[in-house]
C-alpha cells in the first residue's frame, strides 16, 4: 500500500467521501446528489478538483477542505465522489 491508502481504496475508481479512513486525502471527482444540496456542498468547498481530508470517519464525519474543517451527515458523504491522492 502507498500513501495510507487502504487496500480498498488502491484500485483508483472514485468512491464515496463516507468510505475513506482517517488521514486519506482525495480529490472530489463529482458531487451526486441532489441539486439543492451539491449546491450548498459547492458554497462549503466541496467542488471538483478540491482536495479533502478525512479528519474523523463516521457519521457525522469531519473533513478538511484547505483550510476549513467541515461537519457532514451520511447523506451528503455518500454524494461526495472521491479518487485517491498520492
Amino acid at each position: 500500500m502507498e500513501s495510507g491508502w487502504t487496500a480498498d481504496h488502491q484500485s483508483r475508481k472514485p468512491f464515496s467521501l463516507r468510505s475513506m479512513h482517517v488521514g486519506e486525502i482525495g480529490l472530489i471527482t463529482a458531487l451526486r446528489d441532489s441539486c439543492t444540496s451539491a449546491r450548498r456542498l459547492a458554497e462549503f468547498g466541496l467542488i471538483r478538483g478540491a482536495t479533502v481530508e478525512m479528519i474523523r470517519a463516521g457519521a457525522p464525519c469531519i473533513v478538511r477542505v484547505d483550510h476549513t474543517r467541515l461537519s457532514l451527515g451520511a447523506a451528503l458523504q455518500e454524494g461526495v465522489l472521491v479518487s485517491p491522492v498520492k
